[in-house]
């Protein structure tokens, strides 16, 4: 179990210093837009909302293992598995969380860094009927 922890840690340790291009141990962005994809009855999605406005707090704290945003209702996501960083198919890095709600429900959290669109950032949160997409940048 320690060796599995360690393994944890120093996998979010890497992954925050390729996020941040520093080690950190809390992860801050801010929320510049958001849109929505949802699960149609035959089970396509529908395709993305337009972008809203958009102005969270959203932190990614490695000690405490959770993903929070800053909403009108708080949403805490705590992080049961980083399944690692992957460089897709543009040379964009995506790094991959699986987490747990407020309301028990699992998902999936994607952070990437868009290095094919200069750099922006991107958190995406997919559940089985809904995906949400945020751009953000970092925080200092």
């Amino acid at each position: 179990m320690k060796l599995r922890f360690l393994k944890f840690s120093v996998a979010m340790a890497f992954c925050f210093f390729f996020l941040t291009g520093a080690n950190a141990q809390i992860l801050k962005l801010r929320s510049t837009s958001l849109a929505t994809n949802e699960i149609r009855e035959n089970g396509s999605w529908k395709g993305w909302t337009d972008l809203n406005d958009s102005n969270l707090l959203i932190t990614i704290d490695t000690e405490i293992q959770r993903i929070v945003i800053y909403a009108n209702e708080t949403q805490k996501f705590d992080i049961t598995e980083y399944a690692g960083q992957k460089i897709d198919e543009d040379g964009d890095d995506v790094f991959t969380f699986y987490c747990v709600d407020n309301d028990g429900r699992t998902c999936k959290i994607d952070v990437l860094t868009l290095h094919s669109q200069n750099g922006k950032r991107q958190l995406y949160i997919y559940y089985s009927d809904i995906a949400f997409l945020f751009n953000v940048y970092l925080l200092d």
